[in-house]
């Protein structure tokens, strides 16, 4: 059965936290452009993806160490994020990816 994730408000004031990628999760960051149609494509399977409108970009959140081997064209402006990266999220737990629960993101689905 697959699960169908709402979308949240973005994240806001106090509820809002520096989290480190390549703890409990890889990111892949892509603009909102390509993000836009990989959520079109990938559909319910996308899995864990945070989206912020004020960069504005989308992230997969992925396992422990498999981005780290990625790579993309430097024109795509699509991004790896491993240890050495924070991404700021929501706190609070998610249903989305049990695997972060605890650990600070609450991820959102296509906006």
């Amino acid at each position: 059965m697959d699960t169908i994730v709402k979308p949240t408000l973005p994240p806001s004031g106090l509820a809002t936290g520096l989290t480190q990628a390549g703890v409990h999760w890889d990111a892949v960051r892509a603009p909102e452009r390509i993000g836009k149609r990989v959520l079109a494509i990938l559909g319910g399977t996308c899995g864990a993806v945070i989206h912020d409108p004020f960069t504005p970009c989308f992230y997969w959140l992925t396992p422990v160490g498999s981005a780290a081997d990625w790579e993309f064209p430097k024109s795509s402006h699509v991004y790896a994020l491993g240890r050495t990266s924070w991404l700021a999220v929501r706190l609070g737990i998610s249903s989305a990816c049990p695997a972060c629960a605890g650990s600070a993101p609450s991820m959102t689905g296509a906006r």
